[in-house]
């Protein structure tokens, strides 16, 4: 199993605190039966430089790796990779495509959080003529500020895939309108979007047992044969 929208790396951005809570959270995953990790620390242009991004992000990826290694127990390999603020000048960045995981042309896109425009529409097909993927990141959190509800198949017939965050199908609230979405292959990626041990812990194998419970080890399948073409080139740290 891949989580493939975590916020493990320490001091990175709002996820985890430091070395000893990131390997406590990859514990977390590995009781869940996750073998995979993606490594999706926030990349907002106006806090600086993809360059210094990706310099801290690597840097802080190998002290948690060295700190796995000397766990008794093998933890989950990790791929690195970055949730990027979309923003309107995005689609034209010559570098944007180092922020894809790691040997792949994939990439987590974070989405406005207020109605969209043309223009959104607009920088979503740029990044795609990059020859950059995007994964919609947590597309649940978009319903209810978007006025056309076709939002979701616009960009999937540009070519995006979309990620839910575990909890959207863990949630008494909201779990038939996830299962309904995944059924209906309105959702290609399922991630925990974990953050600490606390309020947002890692919780995607609950996600899975529902899904399997409810729609059937098929739909497992799909979904992890999505989640294996994605990561086929990704570079994995151990």
């Amino acid at each position: 199993m891949v989580d493939f929208h975590t916020h493990i790396l320490p001091g990175i951005d709002d996820g985890s605190a430091n070395t000893t809570v990131s390997i406590e959270m990859l514990k977390q995953l590995k009781k869940q039966g996750v073998d995979r990790v993606v490594a999706t620390p926030h990349f907002y242009m106006s806090s600086g430089s993809i360059e210094k991004f990706l310099e801290c992000r690597n840097r802080v990826a190998i002290e948690v790796i060295e700190a796995a290694r000397k766990e008794a127990e093998p933890l989950p390999k990790i791929a690195l990779g970055a949730e990027v603020l979309m923003y309107p000048g995005i689609g034209g960045m010559e570098e944007l495509s180092k922020l894809c995981i790691e040997g792949t042309r994939y990439m987590l896109l974070e989405m406005p959080f207020v109605e969209w425009s043309n223009i959104t529409y607009t920088t979503v097909d740029k990044i795609c003529a990059m020859g950059i993927t995007p994964i919609i990141a947590h597309f649940e959190r978009y319903i209810n500020v978007q006025e056309d509800r076709g939002f979701l198949y616009e960009l999937i017939d540009m070519g995006c895939l979309i990620q839910t965050n575990a909890e959207y199908v863990n949630s008494v609230k909201t779990s038939r309108k996830a299962l309904k979405h995944i059924s209906e292959g309105h959702v290609h990626i399922i991630g925990s979007d974990c953050h600490n041990l606390t309020d947002r812990k890692p919780n995607i194998g609950k996600a899975y047992e529902k899904i399997e419970k409810k729609l059937g080890r098929g739909e497992i399948r799909n979904l992890r044969n999505i989640v294996d073409m994605v990561l086929e080139d990704a570079e994995f740290l151990v």
